[in-house]
């Protein structure tokens, strides 16, 4: 089960929108992973907030909505950005370089997604932004 009360982590636009700290902090900053000294392929946008929203049906995906339901009406997404001359995935709300569609990278619900939102595989960006 997930956090029905929402009590975790902030679903408000409070995420960060720049990478100067300010009213809110700077993004969480990741260099594209790699495996024996390659970048990965293909990647695929997943997240489980469906597990938080009561009237969900993480079969059928019916119900299960993102952002989630709430005040805030906000999710974060992951976006591909130039920083400091290094091309990084950003987790927050960026708008600095490719955001893959925003929170709708993520995709749907459905049998085939474990009851998760996932977006489909798809090939890993060679360009930045």
């Amino acid at each position: 089960m997930g956090d029905l009360d929402f009590d975790g982590t902030s679903y408000r636009r409070d995420w960060p929108d720049s990478l100067r700290p300010g009213r809110f902090p700077s993004p969480f900053l990741q260099q594209q992973p790699t495996t024996r000294g390659s970048r990965y392929p293909l990647i695929r946008f997943e997240n489980t907030v469906s597990a938080s929203e009561a009237d969900c049906d993480r079969v059928t995906g019916q119900g299960c909505v993102l952002p989630p339901p709430g005040p805030g009406r906000f999710y974060p997404f992951w976006t591909l950005g130039r920083v400091r001359h290094d091309c990084v995935w950003e987790f927050g709300q960026m708008r600095n370089g490719r955001t893959f569609g925003g929170f709708r990278q993520y995709g749907s619900v459905s049998p085939s997604t474990m009851g998760g939102f996932a977006s489909a595989i798809q090939p890993n960006p060679r360009r930045c932004g």
